[in-house]
């Protein structure tokens, strides 16, 4: 809860606010939608598992539990890690010297 709350109105979004740039701006906030929406696909999985309500209301097997985690995973570290890429890139290029001709 303390991350979801620092990502969505706490120090992170605070600084970014500060930081007065729109790609920074953007980014955080594209940040705290994986952190809620991403981190939401791990307790799918943990359903799934032996006992769970999703394997026994619907038979689906323990295999599927490794299919929800794998594809939270690449959903969380990818997509995540690729924002923060994006981010740097791009505030980069538009804070970075141009040389007058």
């Amino acid at each position: 809860m303390y991350i979801l709350y620092t990502a969505w109105i706490g120090e992170v979004t605070k600084l970014s606010q500060a930081s007065n740039h729109p790609v920074v701006k953007r980014g955080v906030r594209t940040l705290a939608w994986f952190v809620l929406v991403g981190w939401a696909i791990y307790p799918i999985g943990y359903m799934c598992m032996p006992g769970g309500w999703l394997n026994t209301a619907f038979g689906l097997g323990s295999e599927n539990v490794d299919l929800f985690y794998n594809i939270a995973d690449a959903i969380n570290k990818i997509g995540f890690g690729l924002v923060v890429y994006n981010i740097a890139v791009t505030s980069t290029k538009e804070t970075s010297y141009q040389p007058t001709t």
